[in-house]
Formats: C-alpha cells, sequence, structure tokens
C-alpha cells in the first residue's frame, strides 16, 4: 500500500526532486555516456559470462543470419573457433543443400517474430551423431522491427536412448508376461485391471482394452464362488491360493489353480492373480493313482493266482473223474456192480433224471471260468518277456471284427450292430504282439456291445464306430458306442482291477484292467475313455508308431 504523505511532506519530496534534476542536468554528457556505457558494459559481461557457463550450445544471428555472438559450447559443436563464426552465415560452416534448408527456417522465423522448438538428428565435429531439441527466439520488440534471433541446443540424445532402452524394456516385459502359459492379471486395491494377459484373453474371452479398468468381479466367472478370497489378500495382504477350481464348458472339463498374490510398491497396493491351467496335471494324478492301485494289486493278484490255481486244478481234474466213473461203463465199473449187486442200467437212469449230468457240465462251466479268472491275474500281474513285431492295425482290426461276429454271448448279438469303420488309408504299421492287441479290441467292443443292449432308453439302432488316424508319430484307435454312456465316478475307477458294474456271473473286472496293462505296460501306449451320460462312451488306443528298428525286445 502506498503511504499517504502530508501536505508540508509533499512540498519537501517536490524540492529534493527538483534539485536533483538541477544535478543531473549539470553533469556533462560525456560523463553520463560513460555511466551508460559501463553498466552496459556489466550487463554484457555478465551476459557472456552466463551463456559461457551453459553446457548447452548457443548462438546469436542479426536479421541478415549472419552469427553475432556464440558460446564455446556452440564453438566445440562445430568444431571452430569464434573468429571462424562471428561474422559469418551458415552457408560459410554448412553444406549448401543444408544451409539452403536453415537460412530459410530461420528467416520463416523472424518473419512470425515468435519462438520455435524442434528436434533434430546432427552430427557433430567429432563424428557422432546426437539427437538435438532446437529452441529459437527472435530478438526485439514484438511490435518493432526483428533485430535476429537466438538459438539454443540442447543434447537429448541420453534421454532418448533412455526412452528406447524403457520402451524396449516394456516391450520385452510384456513378451515375456504374454508368453507365459499362466493367465497374469493385475488388479489395484479396488478391484479394477490393470493389467491382463494374452492367455487371461483367451481365458475369458475378452481383449486387454476391454478388460483393463473394469471391475474383475465383473470379469471372471470361472472364480465367481471363491471372488472373496481376492479380497481377503488385498486387505490381509497374505497370498491366497485355490487349487483345482473345475469350469465345465459343452461337456469338457477343465482344472485351474489361482493363486492372489498381494503387491505393495512405491505406495500402490493391488494384487496380481495367476491361473494355471492344471486339467493335464490332474488327469495325470489320476493316472498315477490308478498305476499305483494296478502295482499294489498286481502282487496280491499274483498270489491269489497262484493259490487258487492249485486246488482249482484238483477240482477240475476230479470232476472229470466223477463224471466218468457215473456215466461211463467200464470193465472196471462192471466188476464193482456186479459185486455189489448194483444194477448200472438203472444207476445211469436215477442221474439222468435227477440232472446230475447238466449240475456236472455247470461245475466244469464254473471252474473253466475260473481258470480263465487265473489266467487273467496272472497276465495282469506278470511281466513276461514278449518281442514286439511290426502289425497292420488295419488288418488287425478287421480280423477282430470278424471274431466279434461270432461271438455266442447270450446278452447280445454282435452281428445286428451296425458297425461303421472309418480307417486312415495311410496307417502306419506299430510295434506290437498281434494277439494282446486283438484281445484289447474284441475286450473294447464286448464291452459297447453289452452297454449298448442293457439301455433300455436305446432310440436308434445299436452302433459302434471304429476309426484310426496318425499324425505320423502315433497312431490313434477310437472305439465309440451310442449306449448309456458313463459317469465321471465310473470314469475314475473303469480301469481298476476287479471293479465291475456288471453281475457276477458276466463280469470279473479284469478286462479293462488287463487291457489297460496290455496298452500302457507292454505296447508303451495309452487307454482312455471319454464319456458322459446318455451320450456313448469313446475308447481311445494311442500306439507310438514302428520306430527305425524293426523290432526289438522287452
Amino acid at each position: 500500500m502506498t503511504k499517504k504523505l502530508s501536505l508540508p511532506q509533499a512540498r519537501q519530496r517536490i524540492t529534493e526532486l527538483e534539485e536533483q534534476l538541477v544535478r543531473l542536468q549539470q553533469q556533462p554528457v560525456a560523463e553520463r555516456l560513460r555511466e551508460a556505457e559501463v553498466k552496459l558494459n556489466e550487463s554484457l559481461q555478465t551476459l557472456a559470462t552466463i551463456t559461457e557457463t551453459l553446457p548447452s550450445p548457443l548462438f546469436y544471428k542479426n536479421a541478415e543470419g549472419v552469427y553475432t555472438g556464440c558460446n564455446q559450447a556452440f564453438c566445440d559443436y562445430l568444431g571452430k573457433s569464434r573468429e571462424q563464426l562471428i561474422g559469418h552465415t551458415v552457408y560459410d560452416i554448412a553444406p549448401a543443400e543444408l544451409a539452403d534448408v536453415y537460412h530459410r527456417a530461420d528467416l520463416e522465423l523472424m518473419q512470425q517474430h515468435g519462438t520455435q522448438t524442434y528436434q533434430a538428428q546432427v552430427r557433430y565435429a567429432d563424428g557422432s551423431d546426437r539427437d538435438i531439441l532446437f529452441n529459437k527466439a527472435t530478438i526485439g520488440d514484438p511490435d518493432a522491427e526483428v533485430l535476429g534471433l537466438v538459438g539454443v541446443m540442447i543434447d537429448i540424445t541420453e534421454i532418448r536412448r533412455s526412452e528406447l532402452e524403457m520402451r524396449n524394456l516394456r516391450n520385452l516385459l510384456r513378451n515375456i508376461i504374454d508368453s507365459m502359459p499362466s493367465a497374469l492379471i493385475t488388479i489395484d486395491n479396488q478391484g479394477r485391471v490393470s493389467h491382463w494377459n494374452q492367455r487371461a484373453e483367451m481365458l475369458a474371452g475378452l481383449p486387454a482394452d476391454e478388460a483393463i479398468g473394469r471391475d474383475i468381479h465383473q470379469l471372471l466367472p470361472l472364480l465367481s464362488s471363491d471372488l472373496a478370497l481376492i479380497d481377503q489378500a488385498l486387505i490381509s495382504r497374505k497370498t491366497r491360493k485355490i487349487s483345482k477350481v473345475l469350469r465345465e464348458s459343452q461337456g469338457v472339463k477343465q482344472f485351474f489353480d489361482v493363486v492372489i498374490y498381494p503387491l505393495v510398491a512405491d505406495d500402490v497396493s493391488g494384487a496380481v492373480i495367476r491361473i494355471d491351467d492344471v486339467s493335464e496335471r490332474v488327469q495325470m494324478e489320476k493316472l498315477l493313482v490308478q498305476s499305483e492301485k494296478m502295482m499294489s494289486l498286481g502282487g496280491l493278484a499274483a498270489g491269489m493266482a497262484h493259490e487258487i490255481n492249485n486246488p482249482l486244478a484238483g477240482i477240475l481234474q476230479n470232476m472229470q473223474l466223477i463224471r466218468s466213473r457215473l456215466l461211463s461203463e467200464s470193465p472196471a465199473d462192471q466188476q464193482l456192480a456186479a459185486e455189489l449187486g448194483v444194477d448200472l442200467e438203472k444207476m445211469r437212469q436215477f442221474h439222468l433224471q435227477r440232472n446230475i449230468p447238466e449240475m456236472l457240465d455247470r461245475i466244469a462251466e464254473a471252474g473253466q471260468r475260473a481258470a480263465k479268472i487265473v489266467q487273467n491275474m496272472l497276465s495282469f500281474s506278470r511281466k513276461e518277456s514278449t518281442e514286439l513285431l511290426p502289425c497292420d492295425l488295419k488288418l488287425i482290426i478287421e480280423q477282430t471284427l470278424e471274431l466279434a461276429g461270432k461271438d455266442l454271448d447270450g446278452s447280445y448279438d454282435f452281428r445286428a450292430i451296425r458297425i461303421i469303420t472309418e480307417l486312415a488309408d495311410n496307417l502306419p504299421p506299430v510295434l506290437g504282439v498281434k494277439s494282446q492287441l486283438q484281445q484289447v479290441l474284441l475286450n473294447l467292443l464286448r464291452n459297447s456291445a453289452q452297454a449298448i443292449y442293457s439301455w433300455c432308453e436305446l432310440s436308434a439302432g445299436p452302433e459302434i464306430r471304429i476309426s484310426a488316424t496318425t499324425d505320423n508319430r502315433r497312431v490313434t484307435i477310437r472305439i465309440a458306442d451310442n449306449g448309456p454312456g458313463i459317469d465321471e465316478k465310473l470314469r475314475n475307477r473303469i480301469f481298476e482291477p476287479f471293479f465291475t458294474t456288471k453281475e457276477l456271473s458276466s463280469g470279473t473286472g479284469l478286462g479293462l484292467s488287463v487291457s489297460y496293462y496290455i496298452i500302457t505296460d507292454t505296447h508303451k501306449g495309452s487307454l482312455t475313455v471319454n464319456s458322459a451320460p446318455g451320450e456313448g462312451a469313446r475308447f481311445n488306443i494311442s500306439l507310438p508308431i514302428c520306430p527305425t528298428q524293426p523290432m526289438y525286445t522287452i
């Protein structure tokens, strides 16, 4: 605020100013010029000091484009002295084609009477190429004629290099993250997505640009029942893990492991969500469990088979003797009957009327069936030396279908089943044992036939489809039926030894387990089943093709 003066004070101030004006008027003009020159020199010296201390090249030009001043950094940039620059134009220091470009740009700037900023790559006197930021401004009153221009060159080479390295690093990290088999999602402390890699795009069916910024709770129906764990991880800042999350789509089941890592860095909190498809691992775990069961039961099967085999042989042998003694007419039987006064003919009639021969046949049939069970148990438990030879799968499948057509099983009529074969023409040979492969195929065909005929809801005619394809590494055989299908609980146990859903008189529970052993152990292949209730069953046999060596022994 300006201080108000009283009338006497104002008069005193006016008197002082008048006296000062008189003194100035009395001072010689030459002295006043000298003082102004001193002050001007001081200002120029200060300006020169400032320009020389600048690390960036700086230059002045007049309105005609003649250099009127520069600092040492500008001299170093051009590799010239001040004497070679001051009083000269750009035509004296640059090639003509470049000098024309620079001169026209300077004239346009001075006509506009303003400032100009641009980037360009220039070559220094030492031969190095540098990225330079040019800042130019005209000199003079905006309302008067332009006196010239001043320019400053700022070396931004390192800044540009750092920016490029950062860009390359970001691209590298993005590529690494996108190439990972895991879905990686970053969220902030509000649950909003800040990063969404390619695997996450595939999993959710949503591109990153549509997912970023949205609430994670709306984007992952896979975690709909476990989304509370994300909030817990954000609050507690502790890692949370969900194992084997099930997602089923169009009858296909997938399992996922989900890990939520709290993230705290530079006062920014959030979490990283990693989602891994572990469907193959879950399947392998099931196969390992299956394999362990078979290994543990193998010893038991071997022991049981040997223990049962001996008394069973005695039973069958003595049953044959009983049949012979009761129904034959050997001299020894006739002599003993005469001694005891027994009529052999009446005794035979008695046996026939009491169905003794039929009972003996049943005993023999049961004994033979038990012997076959023992044989299967031994095959299941004992690995015998087997020579693997090249096998023509197409021929084996055709011969197996002929055998199946002669099957006299009373529970089904195989000849009434429609058989569809789709066998590739170029099937390569596989190493195997022909009889064992036939045994597996015949077993699977019988199981399909029994399943079809046991299903009371079969609407179409019974049908089995057999296909065989190759990918030049393996041959895959598929046997599919239109029967009742198999639910998940039964699928998990279908290859277990002694497991069966059939009546005791119809199945032993060893057929599929022995088939599994033959394919996986002897032939180094795989045997799997895909099915759902009401959709039939499809068994898949995968066998490695014949290698360069024609045969080997295991």
